[in-house]
């Protein structure tokens, strides 16, 4: 038997058995049954990198893009350009507030009034952007806001890039 004041070094070794060989120093070695898949332990991170690396590749990842952050002095207007992929061309554009995005709240489209609240929005597809103008800004108006595009169908999350807006 190992004592607490003896070192130990352990080392696991995979035999055709299907079970465990621990190696301690200054004792005989120990055989465990294995009760897991090496396997299945090993790829479940290696499975986990390969989805998200290939994620990254579909489409509308990183379909619409923006500035991350944004800083503006009090009573001061800024356009903030939000760039999209070619395919959403004739998809309707929208700018949200709000955070996070499942409770953020339309300002203004494409599709309907495009001026509110000191707020406007004009698409240009041939340049494949939108740019939203934000007039007479004040402190109350700081926190996250949304470039959007409308995917369309039921239950399909709309594309987005989110913006950190702070007033001074």
């Amino acid at each position: 038997d190992v004592t607490e004041a003896q070192e130990v070094t352990a080392a696991v070794v995979c035999s055709h058995s299907s079970q465990f060989r621990l190696s301690e120093s200054n004792t005989s070695a120990h055989t465990l049954p294995l009760s897991f898949s090496f396997t299945h332990t090993l790829m479940a991170p290696l499975i986990f990198i390969l989805l998200l690396i290939l994620l990254s590749f579909l489409p509308g990842a990183d379909s619409v893009r923006t500035v991350t952050r944004l800083a503006v002095q009090r009573g001061g207007s800024v356009t903030i350009p939000c760039h999209y992929d070619e395919e959403y061309e004739h998809h309707v554009k929208y700018w949200c507030k709000g955070s996070p995005w499942i409770s953020c709240t339309i300002v203004v489209r494409t599709d309907s009034p495009q001026r509110k609240e000191g707020v406007s929005i004009t698409d240009d597809p041939a340049q494949q952007v939108f740019t939203v103008t934000l007039s007479d800004l004040q402190v109350n108006d700081a926190g996250w806001k949304w470039c959007a595009v409308e995917k369309g169908g039921y239950g399909t999350p709309d594309d987005k890039a989110s913006i950190s807006l702070s007033v001074t």
